[in-house]
């Protein structure tokens, strides 16, 4: 799976940074114990399970999902978030055959569905998610 070529494609949206996310405020995790300090959004990018081989060889798209959560005291305006969500998944449905630096290559990412609104009472935060599926190859 090219993690690094999902992430790699996301910072480097110009449209995107432009809406505040970028290397410091888009992280690989399940979960954050204390909000980033930036004063903008942040996407928190959760890579879930994935299925076993079919066909024997074949392997199933992996499952991903896409937080964008917004600081509380900024604004409880969802549709900021929308916004964000909507152009990530216009970048990631856009990714076939790209190439990641760890020797995966993405054939194509399909979205799956979005959350509903949602308050994050520990971080202080509005949010929703996106969820993809994502198929990719090892590169020989």
């Amino acid at each position: 799976m090219s993690r690094r070529a999902v992430i790699d494609t996301l910072l480097a949206d110009v449209t995107l940074n432009s809406l505040g996310v970028h290397s410091d405020s888009l992280f690989q995790s399940r979960g954050l114990d204390e909000r980033p300090k930036n004063q903008a959004p942040f996407v928190l990018v959760d890579w879930q399970d994935q299925g076993g081989n079919i066909f024997d060889r074949v392997k199933p798209p992996r499952r991903v999902m896409i937080w964008v959560h917004w600081p509380s005291e900024l604004s409880n305006d969802y549709s900021k978030i929308d916004t964000v969500l909507d152009r990530i998944e216009n970048v990631l449905l856009d990714m076939e055959h790209v190439t990641g630096d760890d020797g995966y290559t993405i054939t194509c990412v399909r979205a799956t569905g979005r959350s509903a609104d949602l308050k994050d009472e520990g971080l202080h935060t509005f949010c929703r998610w996106a969820a993809f599926e994502v198929l990719s190859r090892r590169d020989q």
